[in-house]
């Protein structure tokens, strides 16, 4: 095989031999491929594949952003812009009523050329490089558009009315047999009007999209109108002859808006087929830095980082040019610090959208909706957590009963464990040593997250989505009668049956253990009580010679002797649902603490 030789001879091109050598590195990239568009139908922004040209359309937007900079400059008197297609022969035209070049047949010092000339055909001239430090949102800077979308056309036409002069010139592949210059009658209607035709050999087979061109249309309408120096200014498209509707209105009706001085921001529910985010940086429509910023936002507010698939929104924002960084010139993409914008998004309307939003019922059904959500993922976490403690060892803890299921122990601490399983009939008796408090799950992924919780659940066979069979018949909750056993962790398992669990109420298999307070020794026979109220009645009445008078505190407390009687008995408060438990239950576990504290004062 031979050698590939390496071309190492110096070669200088010419602007336009550049350009079109190198058309990327001006426009963007030539072959159509497959984009995810912003699609206006019927006021909706939809999402919709197609395969764009983005340096195609970028010369349709270098114009157009020149004839807005025209109105801007021109703000204090009215302007009209018009874009016309011709579908048939991809020729755009581009008209203002602006004041039209300035010193337009004047001869520029430096190229020896018109003025107007200068601007549409050398690289690097342009109006507007002293201009980074007014507050004014201008859209062509770098002095490049305009000159290279004639380098990139067939046909380039100008025809630019001033005070003074009307001035025509037109290009042929480049190529112009110079201007023509006269002297400007009252009836001549002052502004410019470019058209052009892309160049066919660069831009093979690429047509204006209708609905693209349209969307992309009705979008500058909406941001002219957000927009105090274009108040004046009318907007109009026409394809074919015929005008196009701009003042289409694709924020649904709905929508919850937050407007600023630095900007405006809708945003509504997320329907199938809708296109998420759609953001607009001093006028160019773009991703990047900002919208990265609002979707952190949101997600925090939701507490859910894919909260973005459930809400769309436009946000508009324009800030001082110098904050404003594009990736290229085809500004689709802000790559501003964070740091210089975050602060300017946060003082204008972030908080404010964060005081207001919640308060909507757009908030409440988009927080529903990632709930719901939130649940199914949570549900397969935990259907994934249920499987794996199946697989794990977990005897140093539980204890079966060797026959059939008929009661579980589920006992506060290790001692209790030890003298229960020596009194318990073991084989219809099993029984659970918890370790401290149990988890209080207000969600799946808090029971998911809880080993305790999972090996319950799979000791007892049962699962929020299918609860109706559990594997025992009875369940005794057996904690110290102190604030901390049946106040807090018999409570929090209570708790966790009836708000994940119902059927085991419902079904009479929970009770929690009664276990006495005080026993005395009459001769041979052990008397327990289970009040002290039954105990000092005991006292005031009884004849009997009683000893060995005990109280037991807790589950520590108890002996063996005691454990047989309470095995025996097996005393217990049945818990059973009135009217009002779910409501207790809610403010007592799941609700702010501000309803617990007016709860316990009694005022709720």
């Amino acid at each position: 095989m031979a050698e590939e030789k390496i071309n190492k001879e110096i070669v200088a091109l010419s602007d336009v031999e550049h350009v079109r050598l190198r058309t990327g590195m001006y426009v963007g990239a030539v072959e159509p491929i497959e984009e995810d568009c912003r699609i206006i139908k019927d006021g909706v922004i939809l999402s919709e594949k197609k395969m764009i040209s983005t340096g195609f359309y970028k010369l349709l937007n270098e114009i157009v952003d020149n004839s807005f900079d025209e109105a801007k400059r021109n703000s204090s008197k009215k302007c009209d812009i018009t874009v016309s297609f011709d579908s048939e022969t991809n020729r755009v035209t581009v008209s203002d009523t602006g004041g039209g070049f300035l010193n337009a047949s004047q001869i520029n010092k430096k190229t020896g050329k018109t003025n107007v000339e200068t601007a549409l055909s050398n690289l690097r001239a342009g109006s507007n490089f002293t201009n980074d430090n007014i507050n004014a949102t201008i859209l062509g800077t770098n002095g490049v558009g305009a000159s290279c979308v004639n380098m990139l056309s067939d046909e380039f036409k100008v025809l630019t009315v001033n005070d003074k002069e009307v001035y025509e010139q037109e290009w042929i592949d480049f190529k112009t047999k110079g201007a023509e210059v006269r002297k400007k009658k009252s009836t001549d209607q002052k502004g410019t009007t470019i058209s052009f035709i892309p160049l066919k050999s660069i831009f093979k087979n690429c047509k204006w999209d209708y609905d693209y061109v349209v969307s992309q249309m009705i979008f500058r309408e909406y941001v002219r109108k957000q927009d105090p120096l274009t108040e004046k200014v009318s907007f109009k498209m026409f394809w074919d002859g015929k005008e196009v509707d701009l003042s289409q209105n694709f924020i649904p009706d709905n929508a919850f808006s937050v407007s600023t001085k630095l900007g405006t921001v809708h945003i509504w529910k997320f329907e199938e087929g809708m296109y998420r985010q759609t953001g607009f940086v001093n006028t160019s429509l773009c991703i990047g830095t900002h919208m990265n910023i609002f979707q952190d936002f949101m997600n925090e507010l939701f507490d859910y980082k894919y909260s973005w698939l459930y809400w769309c929104c436009a946000m508009t924002l324009n800030f001082p040019p110098k904050f404003v960084k594009f990736d290229d010139q085809n500004k689709r993409k802000l790559v501003s610090g964070r740091w210089e914008i975050e602060p300017e998004m946060e003082r204008h309307f972030l908080n404010q959208v964060k005081k207001e939003l919640k308060k909507t019922d757009l908030y409440r059904e988009i927080k529903k909706r990632i709930d719901e959500e939130k649940a199914k993922d949570d549900t397969k976490e935990l259907k994934r957590q249920l499987r794996a403690t199946k697989k794990r060892l977990i005897s140093d803890k539980y204890f079966p009963p060797s026959d059939y299921k008929g009661c579980l122990f589920i006992v506060e601490g290790g001692s209790a464990l030890g003298s229960a399983l020596q009194k318990r009939d073991s084989k219809r008796d099993g029984a659970y040593a918890l370790r401290g408090k149990i988890k209080n799950a207000k969600t799946p992924k808090d029971l998911a997250s809880n080993r305790e919780i999972c090996e319950l659940m799979n000791i007892l066979n049962i699962s929020p989505d299918d609860d109706k069979h559990c594997a025992f018949d009875k369940i005794y909750i057996a904690t110290d009668w102190d604030p901390d056993g049946i106040g807090h962790i018999a409570s929090l398992l209570t708790n966790l049956f009836a708000k994940w669990f119902p059927n085991v109420i419902d079904q009479d298999r929970l009770c929690i253990l009664t276990t006495p307070l005080v026993s005395v020794d009459v001769a041979k026979e052990r008397k327990y009580f289970y009040s002290l109220k039954d105990f000092g009645e005991y006292q005031s009445t009884t004849t009997d010679k009683y000893t060995n008078v005990r109280y037991l505190k807790g589950l520590g407390s108890l002996s063996l002797d005691d454990w047989e009687y309470i095995m025996k008995y097996k005393d217990g408060f049945r818990i059973y649902k009135d009217k009002s438990a779910n409501k207790m239950l809610y403010i007592a576990f799941d609700a702010p603490s501000k309803y617990r504290k007016r709860w316990l004062e009694g005022t709720l």
